[in-house]
């Protein structure tokens, strides 16, 4: 795939010589990292975008360093340090790259510039979907009636993980299924199955492990709803009751941003990149705290789903709060020009 990706960026380049180009890539597997490597022209800018670099993803889900590992890691350090400049998401994610791949004392690492992404305002806003509609999207995805008006659904949205905190996730249910019968607690996101084969570096969980680390009697309230199409994410999102993050330490997942934009309480881990996507100006988290411990953040998790489910009106007006933060910090046309501007400025310096 890295062959013909490096030779298709080629062909589309050679068509457009002369002309001033901004290449934007990012770092994970290293995708552009042949071309970058021997690509000199003052009128083309390379740029990379960080998204979380697996030297960083292999410390929170403690992963081999097997010879495969190892030269995905020499791929994205290519990448990273053959370009003119490099953007994140977050501050954290910046300091997460500089300590793991390209160290303190490279100048390209002090030079990263924190621009967050733009959020699809334009696809995700409440009421896109009914709610009738959206349980019967999420049952007949399950490939049965898991779900109905008279639930409380809790929704985990994310590949099926430890760094995602699906363990941690999982603590929580006996807690919450013990005082509410009605949770139904429903995993969208990849996973990993009996076959042991994952689509990228990131090892996925099985859900037929982590059925064992519930109590007999809840399973039933537990359902892996295997990878969901991102055009389905709306209408999905529609039928949760609360959403949890419980991440341990992600760059800006746009899950975050899309379901604040449904105006959909959020439970958080205060770790990580969520830190900055979710304070307003006053530094003030706008989703239920969950604080950073991972030691506690079972039990909280379990706490605050209980809260939220006795305060309807705390879950709505958290909603409204967070869809109104997301849409005006993020908004495309703002944080586009932003990139735009910083992709403009680079290519200056290059003539």
């Amino acid at each position: 795939f890295l062959n013909k990706a490096n030779a298709k960026l080629s062909e589309i380049l050679s068509k457009l010589k002369g002309k001033k180009i901004a290449i934007e890539c990012g770092e994970w597997e290293g995708i552009a990292h042949q071309v970058f490597r021997i690509l000199d022209d003052k009128n083309i800018l390379k740029a990379a975008r960080i998204h979380t670099p697996l030297a960083v993803t292999m410390l929170s889900n403690e992963l081999p360093v097997s010879t495969t590992n190892k030269l995905q890691l020499i791929h994205e350090f290519e990448t990273l340090n053959n370009v003119d400049c490099i953007s994140s998401c977050t501050g954290y994610m910046k300091s997460q790259v500089i300590q793991h791949v390209l160290g303190t004392d490279c100048e390209k690492a002090n030079q990263i510039k924190v621009i967050p992404n733009p959020v699809d305002s334009n696809n995700y806003k409440p009421g896109s979907c009914s709610r009738e509609k959206s349980i019967d999207k999420i049952n007949t995805l399950l490939q049965k009636e898991f779900i109905t008006d008279d639930t409380y659904n809790i929704y985990f949205i994310g590949s099926v993980e430890t760094r995602k905190g699906t363990e941690l996730a999982v603590g929580s249910i006996a807690k919450i299924a013990e005082k509410l019968p009605q949770a139904r607690f429903c995993f969208l996101g990849h996973h990993g199955g009996n076959d042991g084969k994952n689509l990228t570096a990131n090892t996925k969980l099985s859900p037929e492990v982590l059925y064992t680390k519930i109590p007999a009697q809840y399973r039933d309230q537990v359902a892996f709803a295997g990878y969901v199409d991102h055009a389905e994410l709306p209408s999905i999102i529609e039928s949760g009751d609360v959403f949890p993050i419980m991440y341990l330490g992600d760059n800006f997942p746009g899950t975050v941003a899309e379901i604040a934009l449904m105006e959909k309480p959020i439970l958080t881990l205060s770790r990580g990149g969520i830190n900055e996507m979710l304070k307003n100006e006053n530094g003030e988290l706008v989703a239920y705290d969950l604080g950073s411990s991972l030691e506690t953040a079972s039990d909280k998790l379990a706490q605050g789903v209980l809260e939220l489910y006795d305060n309807p009106t705390q879950r709505n007006c958290m909603g409204k709060r967070l869809g109104a933060l997301i849409r005006d910090k993020y908004a495309p046309e703002k944080v586009s020009r932003e990139i735009i501007e910083f992709y403009s400025d680079c290519l200056l310096k290059k003539n």
